[in-house]
């Protein structure tokens, strides 16, 4: 299984995503000749080796009649209702195409009908958010001339990297963006930019703000990570076959770079049945043994796979006990608030973990007793089966029975 893991932590651009995109591998001619296929003119492709921090990339660029590469990686909009810094001249005709008219253009592209879908659904999904940012219908959005072309070819040019890389599955990291503002058409906003910070809200884009004083993820990045994506996890378990990287526009105190892993993920652990987990934990020295029973009760509730508490010693040698909760990784807000709430902590700690799990099955036998589910497991050539505990408490009182008489008698059952 092919997978391509995106690693955001200097966010995500068009132009960032096809320099990785094409360093990773992707066709440069199939590049090449969808962008003519569209038959827009005033600009031309600049693809060029650089450094960010030392660390060599692909950068990407769309020059524009004026012969000013365009800096849309990473400073202002390339799309929706926002202007550019560009001193374009009269080399361009400054107005507005809709979303119709684009959808016309990609549609009429001599590339795939996968590459197609995907490239609509992005400008789509660009639109959806300006619409709702600017209280207009969609069909309303106009994309600025100048930006409807550099929005084109870098969400064509994904389209078109992404098939023909043709990976099985794609997974992001959590996506860092910036903090302070940058200007539109209608003057300044603020980072996350509004169409961004939309996308990022209606499909669960996770995002952390860092303390760089520039825009990092821009629509046109957030709208590809909208499209494609089903999965935001650590690194998948597995053989990197490649890696790229894309290169943005600005420099700063890190590398602006976006890295892109192609894995051939291990079908061998995932037949395993493996997942990803969350352990949260905090040490306590100043609460009753009710205080912590009382928490590990709302935190099950809450949904947490495991519970538990280790004696331990801190400092000055003060007895006390390390809790620790074991969840899904969806549920870390709520484990969190939860614990704040329910002890004196003040402070946790989190790490993920990979787990793997023996395959799980039920199955219900009725014996003089009552019904009983038996739990299978099983892993490679190593089986095993147990009682489900809550049935086996149901027979025996109901039969005023101990648990071990009701074991014992249905274990002979099942012989």
């Amino acid at each position: 299984m092919k997978t391509l893991y995106f690693e955001c932590f200097s966010g995500i651009s068009g132009d960032m995503t096809i320099g990785a995109l094409l360093d990773l591998g992707a066709s440069k001619e199939k590049l090449t000749q969808a962008i003519q296929s569209l038959y827009i003119d005033g600009f031309e492709i600049d693809i060029k080796s650089t450094q960010k921090c030392g660390i060599t990339a692909t950068k990407f660029d769309v020059i524009l009649k004026t012969d000013q590469p365009h800096d849309h990686g990473h400073h202002d909009h390339d799309h929706g209702h926002h202007d550019h810094d560009h001193d374009h001249g009269d080399a361009i005709e400054h107005h507005h195409r809709g979303l119709s008219e684009i959808t016309k253009i990609i549609s009429n592209a001599k590339i795939s009908d996968r590459a197609k879908k995907l490239a609509l659904d992005m400008f789509d999904i660009i639109a959806e958010a300006e619409a709702k940012v600017h209280n207009l219908p969609k069909h309303e959005v106009h994309f600025h001339e100048v930006g409807a072309i550099d929005s084109i070819i870098d969400i064509v040019g994904i389209a078109v990297c992404i098939d023909d890389l043709n990976a099985d599955a794609h997974v992001f990291s959590t996506l860092y963006e910036g903090q302070g503002h940058v200007y539109c058409q209608h003057g300044k906003v603020p980072v996350p930019a509004p169409a961004t910070l939309e996308m990022a809200v209606k499909y669960g884009i996770p995002l952390k703000i860092t303390q760089t004083q520039s825009e990092l993820i821009t629509p046109t990045g957030a709208a590809f990570v909208a499209s494609i994506n089903t999965k935001f996890s650590s690194m998948p378990q597995g053989t990197i076959k490649a890696v790229g990287m894309g290169a943005g526009t600005k420099d700063f105190a890190h590398a602006n770079i976006l890295r892109v892993y192609m894995i051939e993920e291990n079908t061998s652990l995932q037949n395993e049945n493996t997942d990803t987990v969350l352990l949260i934990e905090t040490n306590i020295d100043d609460t009753s043994g009710e205080h912590l029973g009382y928490a590990m009760d709302r935190l099950f509730e809450k949904g947490a796979l495991d519970v538990y508490y280790t004696p331990v010693f801190m400092k000055k040698n003060r007895p006390a006990y390390t809790l620790s909760v074991i969840c899904e990784k969806s549920l870390e807000t709520d484990i969190i608030k939860a614990v704040f709430e329910h002890t004196t902590a003040i402070g946790i700690r989190k790490q993920e973990l990979d787990r793997v799990k023996m395959q799980r099955s039920f199955e219900t036998i009725s014996t003089e007793l009552g019904d009983v589910v038996l739990k299978h497991c099983s892993y490679k050539d190593v089986k095993k089966t147990y009682f489900e505990y809550e049935s086996i408490r149901k027979c025996a009182q109901a039969n005023n029975l101990g648990l071990h008489e009701v074991e014992n008698r249905i274990s002979l059952i099942k012989k």
